[in-house]
């Protein structure tokens, strides 16, 4: 089991995240630490738990899911999770996890129980995956990402975190932006079938719904799908080139 910590400047809840992850009663884990320069005394905390860390660093990044993918890049376990600081593990999480994937060994990732605080005193727990969310939110996840495990190998199958867009990187590479763009009503078909949700016609209509929208999402989930932005990497075909040769 891989764990990895991602923290930058959170000296008031990073010994409290290291000391979730090290006290546990399953002991065959790969701790990892990622710290993004912190100047606050975080380090100090670090350092406390040297021989207990199996590696830590502190560097300059893009943020923090280039952290993140610094980790996931180190990583040798066969299931990896990430926490971040400020989260901790309840006593025995690694037992429990352990216990699902060895009686499951066909499973690529689990969603564990989350304990959120909300505005101070509001606690919500969250658990388990619903696909039928994905009707109406892209939250399908019920929990908290430090909630979620995933295989190692699945995750080198998806790939690395997109560092500039990250809400939507995933939900790109899963549903491949100019396929869904240029043939978006058959596309949004196979999702909801996928998902095996009834289908509605108003999902080729979802701007049209007046329903209240809470996030910056607002005005992209009011107009059509647009294609207007397609190919228009290919003004800087040339520049991408060494990047492109590069990633093939």
């Amino acid at each position: 089991l891989s764990i990895i910590t991602v923290v930058k400047n959170s000296s008031d809840t990073i010994e409290d995240t290291i000391k979730s992850v090290i006290n546990q009663s399953f002991n065959n884990i790969e701790y990892i630490v990622i710290d993004g320069n912190s100047k606050d005394g975080t380090l100090d905390k670090i350092k406390l738990y040297n021989e207990k860390i199996n590696y830590w660093c502190s560097i300059k990044d893009e943020g923090i899911y280039d952290a993140m993918n610094y980790g996931l890049k180190l990583a040798t376990g066969e299931v990896i999770g990430i926490i971040n600081a400020g989260d901790i593990f309840t006593n025995n999480s690694f037992k429990i996890l352990e216990n699902y994937f060895s009686k499951n060994k066909n499973l690529s990732f689990l969603f564990g129980t989350v304990k959120r605080n909300y505005l101070g005193n509001n606690i919500v727990i969250k658990a388990g995956f619903d696909r039928k969310r994905i009707k109406y939110n892209f939250d399908s996840q019920t929990c908290h990402s430090s909630g979620f495990f995933i295989k190692s190998e699945v995750q080198k199958n998806i790939g690395l975190y997109n560092k500039t867009n990250i809400y939507c990187g995933w939900i790109l590479r899963v549903f491949a932006n100019e396929k869904m763009v240029n043939n978006s009503d058959e596309e949004i078909k196979k999702m909801i079938k996928y998902c095996n949700i009834e289908w509605d016609e108003n999902c080729l209509s979802f701007y049209k719904n007046k329903k209240s929208v809470s996030t910056a999402s607002l005005a992209q989930v009011r107009s059509p799908i647009y294609k207007s932005s397609l190919k228009k990497w290919e003004n800087y075909s040339e520049d991408l080139k060494p990047l492109i040769d590069l990633l093939n």
